[in-house]
Order: C-alpha cells, then structure tokens, then sequence
C-alpha cells in the first residue's frame, strides 16, 4: 500500500523538528553536567589551595587542565606568564606531577607535563 500525502512535508518536517528539539535537550543536559563537574572539582581545587597543598601557580596549571584533557605544559611555558625563574616553574610542575595531578614525561630534553583524561576524578581521590 502506498501513501498519498500529495506531498505534504508537514509530518517529515514535524518529525525532524522533534529530533531537532530532542537533540538540543540532550546538548543542555551535556552541558549541565560537565559545568556541575568542572565546579566541583574547582572547589576541590580551592580545598587545596586552601590547605595550602598548592599555590596560586599551581592552581592556575589545574584549573586548564581540567577544562583541556590532554593539554601539554612545560617548564619554559609556565615560566614566561608567571614571570618565575626556571627552577621554581619546575618545582610547580614536578610537584603536580608527584601528587598525580600531572604526568610528566620526556620530549628529547625537555620535561613535558600532560593533563590526565581523569585529572577531576584524580582530585577527588586525592581529598
């Protein structure tokens, strides 16, 4: 049996209309979620700071890292907006990574820090 609508479009477009509006929700709900995350761990994060377990600098490093999985950091790169010597840059960033917060590793010579994909549940195991 075939249908003859006399190609009305009404019913397509409605049902697109519907998934449309379905899929925007989904976004919100999404969006919701990740910003209630991102402010918990933030306020893990002013825990820290609290406690004195980390400082401004530091918390600086983590609050990027938890909105940028992944994001690489390196001694020159901290060093330069801070306007810190060398050897305090690295003490920050050797710090995060002994607490777990980061994961440092080797390029040729020079010591990269990379954001774990896990970095907000990390610092609630670490409260």
């Amino acid at each position: 049996m075939v249908e003859s609508d006399g190609f009305d479009l009404t019913y397509f477009i409605n049902n697109q209309l519907k998934f449309i509006h379905q899929a925007i929700h989904g976004l919100f709900d999404y969006v919701d979620k990740k910003q209630n995350e991102q402010s918990n761990a933030l306020d893990l994060l002013s825990a820290y700071l609290a406690d004195g377990k980390l400082n401004s600098r530091q918390a600086v490093i983590i609050q990027h890292a938890i909105k940028h999985p992944g994001a690489v950091y390196t001694i020159a790169g901290h060093k330069t907006p801070q306007n810190i010597a060398y050897a305090t840059a690295k003490l920050d960033l050797e710090r995060l990574a002994k607490l777990g917060l980061l994961q440092q590793s080797k390029r040729g010579r020079v010591f990269i820090f990379i954001a774990p994909n896990d970095l907000e549940q990390r610092i609630k195991e670490y409260q």
